[in-house]
């Protein structure tokens, strides 16, 4: 059973961002026996039939967290929504794990990739590098609120070794995008600790998503805009400057 309603849910996808498409196609072409090719060469029949049934098997095991959870998730389940034999997803899935694993990394993904579009332009100023970051966050909770499967397959995986590696290895790259907008604004005096604490607050954001989501609406709201704050502060603690009460945190 789900910690949050379905009408909570929607509620809070209304109350944070307006409505939301349900649109959202996964695939993921660098598993198993799938080989990735460059744009500029052509594919062969086989590769694009391999590709097209990972992306069956992916989007089949999603649907089935939708509507099931992950511990419900069956092998024979998902070839029979994929069209394809269990036998033949053993060719590029080795267990039921290796799906879920595959569809995290897919997730982990697409949070980074939010965050380096957002970070992507050039910063004249601190507030700019906040009010970017500030969207991310709110990207990241949509990505999340679009695709409720995520959180299932999350929690799953909490105890996971691979996944938690993996986790830890993106809150560092995170980190390190954040650290080269705003490091140029801070003097060199205060720059010591500044990479322990950015580390650690990538890292506690997708937590604050996850919290976010499990609460009613407009307390998740107010824990997101919470932790907007925390970085608000941070940003403008380490430059030296008083912090700005008037910076947009919602």
């Amino acid at each position: 059973m789900k910690s949050t309603s379905v009408n909570n849910l929607k509620k809070f996808k209304v109350l944070a961002f307006g409505p939301i498409r349900y649109d959202v196609h996964l695939s993921y072409e660098t598993v198993g026996e799938v080989v990735q090719t460059k744009k500029t060469e052509a594919r062969s029949p086989s590769q694009q039939r391999s590709r097209e049934r990972v992306d069956a098997i992916l989007n089949a095991a999603r649907e089935l967290i939708e509507e099931k959870g992950s511990a419900h998730l069956k092998i024979q389940d998902i070839a029979e929504r994929a069209g394809v034999t269990a036998g033949s997803m053993y060719q590029y899935f080795p267990n039921k794990m290796a799906i879920v694993h595959a569809l995290a990394e897919r997730y982990i993904d697409q949070m980074r990739s939010i965050l380096k579009t957002a970070l992507a332009q050039e910063f004249t100023t601190p507030e700019d590098c906040i009010e970017a970051l500030s969207g991310a966050l709110d990207e990241m909770l949509a990505l999340n609120l679009r695709n409720s499967f995520i959180r299932d397959v999350w929690i799953s995986l909490a105890a996971d070794k691979t996944i938690e590696d993996m986790d830890i290895k993106d809150s560092r790259a995170n980190a390190g995008l954040l650290l080269e907008k705003i490091e140029p604004f801070i003097p060199p005096e205060n720059r010591e600790g500044v990479w322990d604490q950015l580390f650690l607050m990538m890292h506690l954001s997708s937590a604050t998503i996850n919290l976010a989501l499990s609460l009613e609406p407009e307390e998740g709201i107010r824990v997101l805009a919470a932790s907007k704050r925390m970085f608000s502060d941070f940003i403008f603690q380490r430059i030296g400057q008083s912090v700005q009460k008037t910076t947009p945190i919602v």
